[in-house]
């Protein structure tokens, strides 16, 4: 019969070790937190030995945060932000204008004051000439607190090039990268890819929050329209979900106008209208609601006075390119506002005929 192998019995430790382990032990819990050890809980005491960080609701109830900083007030909370836009819709001129506003202190949008950062801005497609003349047609005021890069070697991952820049030059409080297909290299793919584009932009985030840098990171829409601006992001959905707020900018029929959509972990949801500016890149115009109501009911009476005739309602929505839902109930809202008068069968005229 075979006999049974038996492990080493451990010796037992002498009082003088037993006190040295028993010391190194408080000394690590004591590196942990900072309260006295005879003051924590066994719970507490037993959660030190996991190598997690928990915090209760209560202890939670008591802290005290610094309030939520902005790089553009109401529009772009700190932190890593996503733009999205499809091409030449004028993401990259947006960009632009928000950079050269933060790092002089302007007013970005037109309106929005902003507090004066050191701004470094990555424009992976753009030159120095036509970084030059967007920015002299912006009207940006050229500044030592902007500073463009237009190369980036690839060598080593976007992850490493920016900790190294953020550890060595001192003060920077946004980053620009634009776009961010020039920062994905051809591994970057893989049957799971929304694990791959949420590695990316979580690396990309923990980067910026481990140096309190914000980052604006730029990006396509897909060509297909969708009804969630979040749908409308190139890529799978591990893009928005590694950000902390998602920028959609979606160009209206009208070439001059378009709307932000905002969504955001941190601040409530909005959508900005916004007009293109020679002189600024965007100007912004208000709440989208309001401004694309307001400017559908110029396009419903534009349409009336065009034609001088009675029209049914399906023959005003297409002659103002207004949805059918949306101009049936402007069409109510303009006659007991007098600015349209209602005719027979469901038909509908102008007040003023156009000469």
């Amino acid at each position: 019969m075979a006999s049974k192998k038996t492990s080493p019995r451990r010796q037992p430790k002498n009082g003088q070790e037993a006190v040295a382990e028993l010391e190194q032990q408080a000394d690590e819990i004591r590196a942990k937190t900072d309260r006295p050890i005879a003051e924590l809980t066994d719970e507490e005491l037993a959660w030190e030995g996991t190598g997690l960080k928990p915090i209760t609701s209560l202890g939670l109830s008591h802290k005290s945060f610094p309030e939520l900083q902005w790089i553009v007030p109401g529009v772009i909370p700190e932190g890593t932000t996503l733009l999205a836009g499809k091409p030449k819709a004028g993401k990259s001129y947006l960009a632009l204008a928000v950079a050269g506003a933060v790092s002089v202190g302007t007013k970005a949008l037109g309106s929005i004051d902003v507090a004066k950062r050191k701004v470094v801005y990555f424009a992976f497609e753009d030159g120095e000439r036509r970084l030059a003349r967007r920015q002299e047609q912006l009207r940006i005021l050229p500044s030592e607190n902007l500073t463009f890069i237009t190369s980036w070697d690839g060598k080593e991952s976007i992850i490493t090039t920016l900790d190294r820049l953020f550890e060595k030059i001192d003060g920077i409080g946004l980053c620009v990268l634009d776009p961010l297909a020039a920062v994905r290299s051809s591994s970057q793919f893989s049957n799971d890819q929304f694990q791959v584009d949420y590695d990316l932009m979580r690396a990309i985030k923990g980067i910026g929050d481990r140096h309190g840098v914000s980052q604006l990171v730029v990006c396509h829409t897909r060509k297909a329209l969708a009804e969630d601006p979040l749908d409308q992001v190139l890529g799978t959905r591990g893009h928005t979900a590694g950000a902390d707020t998602i920028l959609v900018l979606q160009r209206n029929k009208a070439a001059s106008d378009a709307e932000l959509a905002v969504i955001s972990r941190d601040v409530e949801g909005r959508e900005l209208a916004l007009r293109q500016d020679p002189y600024c890149g965007w100007t912004l115009l208000g709440d989208a609601a309001l401004y694309r109501q307001s400017r559908q009911r110029r396009q419903i009476i534009e349409a009336l006075e065009e034609t001088g005739e009675e029209m049914r309602v399906k023959d005003i929505a297409a002659a103002a390119d207004v949805d059918y839902k949306a101009a049936s109930k402007l069409l109510g809202k303009l006659c007991n506002d007098g600015l349209i008068q209602k005719g027979q069968y469901g038909r509908y005229a102008c007040i003023n005929k156009k000469k």
